[in-house]
């Protein structure tokens, strides 16, 4: 999925090594979504061409075109997860980096926000640091320290967010906040104090010894 014109459609074809879609160098040549199908021994991959984006223009063939390219988005994943056999893994996401941040649904959407986190520990086959589901709008630092883990967390969004809970990928047991409260609770720090709009806080885990 992309603007018009980007090349989608000759990407289509190269990658199923047949002339799937027709290109051309004329805008708007794709006007339906196209399915190419890739079988291999291990797998079934099915490539989706397409029209392109073009929310600048208002007539009814258009619009018709652009909710054809959008309805992809529910009958497909938006990403795609493959290892060789070399054991190396691969994942491919899916943006609208053209949509300002603060109107990309897909991008500021839970189920978005744990295919990410599934996806990102798939790959390196080991759990994040720290990860708070159920707040895509809320942006998170980590960095490991001596003994333990500091964390920071932007609030990007108009809302506040209460309750957060950050789950972490082992049990500290001592924990220190900044501009919050909050409590370990197993695995995961529950911050008790809200996070206001546009604003940080942070706090620090370590293992203390006996």
């Amino acid at each position: 999925m992309g603007r018009t014109n980007a090349g989608k459609s000759t990407l289509v074809n190269a990658l199923t090594g047949e002339r799937v879609s027709i290109t051309s160098s004329k805008a708007q040549t794709t006007r339906d979504k196209i399915r190419g199908i890739v079988n291999r021994r291990d797998a079934q991959v099915v490539f989706i061409d397409t029209p392109g984006l073009h929310l600048w223009l208002k007539r009814a063939l258009n619009q018709a075109m652009i909710q054809s390219a959008l309805s992809t988005l529910g009958d497909s994943p938006a990403a795609y997860r493959y290892e060789n056999a070399h054991g190396q893994r691969f994942i491919v996401y899916c943006f609208d980096l053209t949509t300002p941040y603060p109107e990309n649904a897909l991008v500021r959407s839970y189920c978005r926000q744990r295919q990410l986190i599934d996806g990102l520990e798939w790959a390196g086959r080991r759990k994040l640091p720290a990860v708070c589901p159920g707040q895509p709008d809320l942006y998170m630092t980590c960095k490991r320290t001596k003994d333990g883990l500091a964390v920071g967390l932007w609030n990007l969004s108009v809302d506040v967010i209460s309750d957060a809970r950050i789950r972490l990928d082992g049990a500290y047991t001592a924990l220190e906040a900044f501009n919050a409260a909050g409590a370990i609770e197993g695995d995961d720090v529950l911050l008790s104090s809200d996070i206001m709009p546009f604003s940080f806080v942070g706090f620090t885990v370590r293992n203390t010894k006996n």
